[in-house]
């Protein structure tokens, strides 16, 4: 994917599982050369830093299959009993807009949590030359004292196509937190703000944040800090604007999570000073699963093909 450079993977032919296999092997070898050798007529038994290392081959993530994909028109807004802005009108009759929010499985292995996340999604160009940008993301910075915090969050979509996120209403009051689409999602305590699409409740981990900026044709996130364990995920969306003329809308994704490799046990981290170079390396990078590059097509999802035949058939 050629973007700015936020392009992650280990190098071509290393699959992460040998690598660890082969650093837990390391690990043994070197009990040996230190006065530890194996018991002749006894399998070789794992030190507890090999143990720990075979552990990570079980870490496990993906995509949901597909992101979800909300169109915002005017329906939309007539549902959420709001009316279209100016702005938002004269966009929406040279694109399409759309809100899209990643979904993920992320399963490390037992014992242990990812505290890193970057993620990336770029949009590819149609047979025409269309191509997507990012008209919205969320979260990004203006976001960061929420979320640094970390908190359980309402977020959606404003009638101005930009993000809005606040704390729970159950944190800011003893009221009840129960909201629904098109209702309130609080900006900060006391600032309501209505909602074109959402909103989705959020259970954010404190993490430090950094994201591209808006009018890419492609979106990343780096969170980091936070502990992700089985079953979280971030709330990663974004608003696609998608030229009216476009025929089809590709995107692919993928993502790294890893360790921070200076909350590995002391007898870890020493271990694995001893390995060779590459190795040591990997670990110190926080030992990382990635995940894609994964091709979707949305195409259908936008229903696009019926859009461009009724504008056909009305031209």
């Amino acid at each position: 994917m050629a973007t700015d450079g936020k392009i992650f993977g280990q190098a071509p032919g290393i699959d992460r599982n040998q690598l660890l296999a082969r650093a837990a092997d390391q690990l043994n070898a070197l009990r040996g050369d230190m006065g530890g050798a194996a018991v002749p007529g006894r399998a070789p038994v794992d030190t507890p830093e090999a143990c720990t290392i075979r552990a990570m081959a079980k870490d496990e993530g993906r995509f949901a299959d597909k992101p979800q994909v909300f169109p915002i028109t005017d329906q939309a807004y007539l549902a959420a009993r709001l009316s279209v802005p100016v702005a938002a009108e004269q966009m929406m009759s040279q694109y399409r807009f759309y809100l899209l929010r990643f979904s993920f499985d992320l399963q490390p292995a037992a014992g242990w949590a990812f505290n890193k996340l970057a993620v990336q999604v770029e949009f590819d160009a149609d047979e025409t030359g269309n191509r997507p940008k990012v008209y919205a993301l969320f979260p990004d910075k203006k976001f960061k004292p929420i979320l640094e915090a970390g908190a359980k969050v309402d977020a959606g979509l404003g009638a101005d196509m930009q993000f809005a996120a606040g704390l729970k209403e159950v944190q800011l009051s003893a009221g009840p937190a129960g909201l629904t689409t098109g209702g309130q999602a609080h900006a900060k305590a006391g600032v309501d703000t209505t909602l074109v699409v959402g909103p989705f409740s959020l259970d954010w981990k404190k993490a430090l944040i950094k994201t591209s900026q808006a009018g890419l044709e492609w979106a990343w996130w780096e969170l980091d800090g936070a502990e992700f364990n089985r079953g979280d995920d971030p709330g990663l969306m974004l608003v696609a604007q998608v030229p009216r003329t476009a025929k089809r809308v590709g995107l692919h994704g993928q993502f790294r999570a890893s360790r921070l490799f200076q909350l590995f046990d002391f007898g870890l981290r020493n271990a694995i000073l001893n390995l060779d170079e590459a190795m040591s390396r990997f670990f110190k990078g926080g030992a990382p699963y990635d995940f894609g590059p994964v091709d979707w097509d949305l195409t259908a999802d936008m229903a696009l093909e019926e859009a461009w035949a009724q504008e056909n058939t009305k031209s």
